[in-house]
């Protein structure tokens, strides 16, 4: 794998924990039936 490989890798890694995060207080907030 190149740096590049690693780059997007890490990159999409990082995004997925961000949505994660996002989800859950998005969840914490909203009350569940809201969606």
């Amino acid at each position: 794998l190149g740096p590049i490989a690693i780059f997007v890798i890490d990159r999409i890694i990082g995004m997925r924990q961000q949505y994660k995060r996002l989800q859950i207080l998005s969840g914490a907030v909203l009350p569940s039936g809201d969606f």
